[in-house]
């Protein structure tokens, strides 16, 4: 029994102000797990792509070398990690600026990729046959070329820095 100087009142109100303050701390609770789910997430997309970007960066070097030698590159970029986060829920974690980059970078390496593909079908296939061949060939090499660099920027802007090799 309440002492006689607390008021049904005072009683409501001090009610209504705790049931307030639980209403706010768990709204304030749902979104700080929100958050921390998010950073998991971004964390764990993060740990998968960039030792695939790593590697990636790392070949832009021996590709943009066997260039420089009048040499068709054949090494592929590794995409594997990408299409495993991109088809997942783990993309949703990260920034909407850090993932413009990974697409970028990601869509830059599909681009050499069929670049080096359309170069090795140029080279040994039946378009070698044709009068334009080598002119073809020499547009796709300037065009790999151009991507190699645009991809090496993009691998810079995620924070890799491609070793040298070749």
């Amino acid at each position: 029994m309440p002492p006689s100087w607390v008021s049904s009142s005072f009683l409501l109100f001090v009610i209504l102000i705790s049931g307030a303050f639980a209403v706010g701390a768990n709204i304030w609770y749902q979104a700080a797990k929100a958050r921390e789910a998010k950073a998991d997430l971004a964390s764990n997309a993060k740990a998968i792509l960039l030792p695939e970007v790593k590697r990636n960066g790392d070949l832009i070097s021996s590709m943009q070398a066997a260039l420089t030698k009048g040499q068709v590159p054949l090494e592929k970029f590794d995409v594997t990690a990408w299409e495993t986060i991109s088809k997942g829920g783990l993309l949703l974690g990260l920034d909407p600026a850090e993932t413009n980059k990974f697409l970028n970078a990601y869509r830059l390496a599909y681009q050499a990729n069929d670049l080096s593909a359309q170069i090795l079908d140029l080279t040994v296939g039946v378009r070698s046959a044709l009068s334009s061949a080598n002119q073809t060939k020499s547009l796709y090499l300037n065009s790999l070329k151009i991507t190699l660099e645009e991809l090496q920027a993009a691998f810079s802007e995620l924070g890799v820095k491609p070793g040298r090799t070749g």
